[in-house]
């Protein structure tokens, strides 16, 4: 075998086995979710002084955690929108004092997003939230600015909630801009959202063929009812 058909051979061997990784990044079936979002949850707990106090569980059922982010796919302007309904927490409410409303941890289950096309949601699994090793999105709240000193059924407020996020092993400080709703004795509403660099956590979205520009910064969402839990 001459030196060219030596080179050629070891180029087609090196191509087929970057065709191997690529399709296995790609297209393999990541890991699903492990289990109910509600087996991450952490309850809130109740305080001593509290007079009117009642925790509600976000139901997962009736709620949805986002993300929207810009690209440009095949020459066009688009925004990515994923979704999952598996979003988990718990928010405690004093009505006699609503200064004290507590906030627990919020919990994502990042193996359940879906968009538009299923190819894309394979990439975001097996090479940009790598889910089968960083399976939840965390948010742990660290203070809650804007609260009213005093609610009723059918009242809203607009807060901000300051908290530490997590994606994979990075953590940094967010502010959510959120309306929390008091429904009902039963019912609490409401959405929250941030706009995050993801680049801050070690977070790649990979340039494709088809796509040809993806922006720095994402939108996430989260939009809840949460439910009595007595």
């Amino acid at each position: 075998m001459n030196r060219t058909r030596l080179f050629l051979s070891i180029g087609a061997v090196v191509i087929l086995i970057l065709g191997a990784v690529f399709y296995w990044s790609f297209f393999r079936t990541p890991e699903a979710a492990t289990g109910d979002i509600g087996e991450a949850v952490v309850a809130v707990e109740e305080p001593d002084s509290a007079s009117d106090w009642a925790a509600f569980e976000i139901d997962s059922t009736q709620s949805t955690a986002s993300f929207t982010i810009a690209e440009v796919l095949r020459g066009d302007d688009f925004t990515v929108v994923g979704t999952t309904d598996q979003v988990g927490g718990q928010v405690g409410v004093d009505l006699a004092d609503p200064t004290t409303a507590q906030i627990g941890e919020i919990v994502i289950n990042t193996r359940t997003f879906v968009t538009d096309n299923d190819m894309r949601n394979r990439a975001i699994q097996n090479r940009i939230l790598f889910t089968d090793d960083y399976e939840f999105i965390r948010f742990q709240p660290t203070a809650i600015n804007g609260l009213p000193e005093s609610a009723a059924v059918g009242d809203s407020a607009d807060i901000e909630i300051i908290g530490d996020l997590t994606i994979q092993d990075a953590t940094q400080s967010e502010t959510f801009a959120a309306t929390i709703t008091y429904v009902s004795a039963e019912q609490i509403s409401g959405t929250a959202s941030a706009t995050i660099l993801y680049g801050d956590y070690g977070v790649e979205v990979p340039l494709t063929p088809s796509v040809s520009f993806v922006a720095d910064e994402l939108t996430l969402t989260l939009d809840f009812i949460a439910t009595a839990t007595h």
